[in-house]
């Protein structure tokens, strides 16, 4: 299934995109998907993993296809929210981010690193393993509830983009400080106005989701950092890196923003490892997968229409 989406008030050169519905998630184990990571590891795998139940990350395709499971024996599991990949000494690190807190609560939020293992080919357990890092964060400013985060690979700094807060507020902490010790406070780095607020028509059709329709459930930076997508209960809005390489300064441009995909809770976000095309999953059972394929001026002669 292929859906066109229109482009509101374009400002960066990608012209033209397509969600294509890739498969459904075949697992019945995944219902409350809320975070998504491409693996540079293993070439068409994507890790995920529920936003409550065990510690576990599920690995798929872009089809939907099982490829099993691990468990993480030493990580609790209050509200993950989203998943990341760093680097490290002994190759890339999944990052488990457990930093929701709906009710503006929790004291503090936790950050688990696990090294990748071999998926298997098919549905099973592939293993239980142990984190081989953790850390506890603080925010200066008092608890917030986020369901958005991102490595970004230039400034080496793990980013977190609130979603309760109108506008989002920004806060990063250098992969290095978050290697270094087992608690750390995160940097304000600045609110994010550049959400489109919600309109009669989402007002209309959203119901109890509609104040939150434009507030961010999930941020992927592409691995070259060059582009950062985040993902609303609406929309998918692009950000292009300027010539600063500060990760506030990446929120502050005028992002593309494209409706859709179809549904209303969409909160996992993920580019391909080849930086080309987005993957977009969803709450719920059976959970659709779409793929956004991002085309360049040189690869299309049609800009994207007027909304």
């Amino acid at each position: 299934m292929a859906v066109s989406l229109t482009a509101c008030e374009p400002q960066q050169p990608l012209l033209d995109a397509t969600f294509t519905q890739t498969g459904m998630v075949a697992t019945g184990q995944l219902d409350e998907i809320s975070g998504l990571q491409a693996s540079r590891a293993h070439p068409g795998i994507f890790w995920v993993h529920n936003d409550d139940g065990e510690p576990r990350l599920h690995a798929i395709d872009a089809s939907g296809a099982d490829h099993g499971y691990f468990n993480i024996l030493d990580a609790g599991h209050h509200d993950w929210e989203d998943l990341t990949l760093v680097p490290s000494p002994d190759g890339d690190w999944l990052v488990i981010g457990d930093i929701g807190d709906n009710k503006l609560r929790r004291d503090s939020i936790q950050l688990y690193f696990v090294a990748e293992p071999a998926p298997l080919s098919g549905p099973g357990e592939i293993g239980a393993y142990t984190s081989r890092h953790s850390i506890s964060l603080h925010y200066p400013d008092g608890p917030r509830d986020a369901e958005a985060m991102a490595f970004d690979a230039l400034t080496r700094q793990l980013l977190i983009l609130t979603k309760r807060d109108l506008p989002p507020r920004l806060y990063g902490l250098r992969l290095a400080t978050a290697l270094a010790g087992s608690q750390a406070q995160l940097q304000f780095l600045g609110t994010v106005d550049r959400f489109r607020p919600p309109s009669g028509w989402d007002m209309r059709n959203f119901g109890n989701r509609a104040p939150w329709v434009s507030q961010p459930t999930g941020m992927d930076i592409a691995a070259d950092g060059g582009q950062l997508a985040v993902i609303s209960y609406r929309s998918v809005y692009l950000f292009e890196r300027g010539a600063t390489n500060d990760g506030s300064h990446l929120l502050e441009v005028e992002p593309l923003e494209f409706i859709g995909p179809p549904g209303q809770h969409e909160e996992a976000i993920s580019y391909e490892a080849s930086g080309r095309a987005i993957l977009v999953t969803t709450e719920g059972q059976p959970a659709p997968l779409f793929r956004f394929e991002l085309k360049t001026p040189d690869e299309t002669s049609q800009a994207a229409p007027s909304p």
